[in-house]
């Protein structure tokens, strides 16, 4: 995911959200190394998989 699209995701909440969203991201990025990020925005969701289908 690029980060400005995660930056742009992330302005629409309150620092302590923001630093929840980044630990959050940091433990998945570990357990899960090979999945897939999307955010989409108008959703208010990031989204985990592993297949870009």
């Amino acid at each position: 995911m690029e980060d400005k699209q995660l930056m742009d995701y992330m302005g629409q909440y309150t620092p302590e959200v923001q630093e929840l969203i980044f630990k959050v991201r940091t433990m998945l990025e570990r357990d899960l190394p090979d999945a897939l990020e999307f955010v989409d925005i108008p959703s208010r969701i990031i989204a985990y998989g592993y297949s870009p289908k």
